[in-house]
């Protein structure tokens, strides 16, 4: 029987292998930590990581039960991620600070990895679930969080034809901004939108937000602020104001 090593070396072979077998993938997930379970898209094979609970799942391989290149893609992603997730440093003390300052924490973001196929919502929302577990460690919490799951560009091995459209929710779009408004009954003109994206501080202009733009020296949009962490934005602009 192959060993973990050799699994994962065969797995990230470059060129990609054409003959990375279901049953080597059973080997190899059973070797990392995780169980298998019936129920993917279709027919599809499921994989379920014991400790982080994250879910890799893909429709069912070609007939001589070898993986699509998508497929040995999505695999290596996967062994990637499911040790890695960790709260960027001040996070967590940041948005505590938000907590009791009496504004909203509402999480605000893009995860066009729906609409290619390469994560399912199922597994975003076991990610976001460890990240609100690790903020809850630190006695922080998310009030409330918005993601838009599509993308219009076509073409992707592997993609959720169904997510694959135009809409008003994908950044720089302020779709889900006038969501959360509604939902929470909130004055956007009252409210910031702090993000690390150019598109971040659009969707908030379009909104009717004041922005702030975290490590970034672009000013083209004249974004209200510059920071260079959330924390430095909590502790100078909204502790200010309390």
């Amino acid at each position: 029987m192959p060993k973990k090593r050799e699994l994962i070396e065969k797995l990230c072979r470059k060129p990609m292998p054409k003959n990375f077998t279901t049953r080597e993938l059973d080997m190899l997930m059973g070797k990392c930590g995780c169980e298998k379970f019936s129920g993917g898209r279709g027919s599809g094979i499921g994989f379920v990581h014991l400790e982080t609970k994250r879910i890799l799942q893909f429709d069912e391989p070609h007939p001589e039960h070898e993986l699509y290149a998508y497929q040995v893609k999505k695999t290596i992603q996967f062994l990637k991620d499911i040790d890695e997730f960790e709260l960027i440093d001040g996070v967590a003390e940041a948005i505590k600070k938000i907590n009791e300052s009496g504004y909203l924490a509402i999480v605000i973001t893009n995860q066009p990895v729906i609409a290619r196929g390469e994560v399912s919502i199922t597994e975003l929302n076991m990610i976001h679930n460890k990240m609100e577990t690790l903020l809850g460690n630190k006695g922080a919490y998310i009030d409330a969080i918005y993601y838009c799951p599509h993308h219009p560009d076509k073409g992707f091995e592997g993609e959720r034809i169904e997510y694959k459209i135009e809409c008003d929710c994908r950044k720089p779009k302020p779709g889900m901004l006038l969501r959360a408004a509604k939902d929470y009954n909130i004055d956007l003109e009252k409210s910031w939108m702090i993000g690390d994206g150019i598109n971040d501080v659009k969707a908030g202009k379009a909104a009717g937000c004041r922005t702030a733009l975290i490590d970034d020296d672009n000013n083209s949009l004249n974004n209200d602020l510059i920071v260079k962490s959330l924390l430095e934005f909590v502790d100078n602009y909204i502790a200010c104001e309390n």
